[in-house]
């Protein structure tokens, strides 16, 4: 029914059906050409991450991008890092340490904290993983994981 009362026709409902499908198609697919992968043309050194406790989280940004990533800090000596981005909708992920993962408030998505990897949500991807080394007191990024590199569902 129309609000004023009178019944939708077939064409204009299955317009609006139509229409519906494209939105929704849409809205899963758009994002995976905006959400593009942090590019990381030379290594550099993450300020602060030496003075990040066991279990903790920095947020930092690729230079040269406006691409935010995160830093966690699993054990004394290994570090891990990640684009910060869903890869459903691009929200930013959150770092859990009760739970030792990360979440997207967005669609309560839910990735592995060490691996990227979709445990539980909507995205069909997990999270780009930025390759990181320690040297000395310092962690250095080196590259962050091409589309398609990305962990896969666990």
């Amino acid at each position: 029914m129309t609000p004023d009362g009178r019944p939708v026709g077939r064409r204009a409902f299955l317009w609006t059906a139509a229409l519906g499908g494209i939105a929704a198609l849409l809205g899963e697919w758009l994002p995976r050409w905006w959400v593009t992968a942090a590019a990381i043309t030379a290594p550099f050194r993450i300020p602060d991450a030496a003075q990040l406790a066991v279990g903790s989280a920095l947020s930092f940004t690729v230079p040269g991008t406006t691409a935010p990533a995160i830093l966690v800090r699993r054990a004394a000596d290994e570090f891990v890092a990640f684009d910060q981005r869903c890869p459903h909708l691009g929200c930013p992920v959150q770092w859990s340490p009760q739970r030792g993962r990360f979440e997207c408030p967005c669609h309560q998505a839910v990735f592995d904290g060490v691996l990227g990897g979709v445990v539980s949500g909507p995205p069909r991807r997990g999270l780009r993983r930025i390759a990181v080394e320690q040297r000395g007191d310092e962690v250095w990024a080196l590259h962050a994981a091409r589309d398609g590199e990305a962990e896969r569902s666990l």
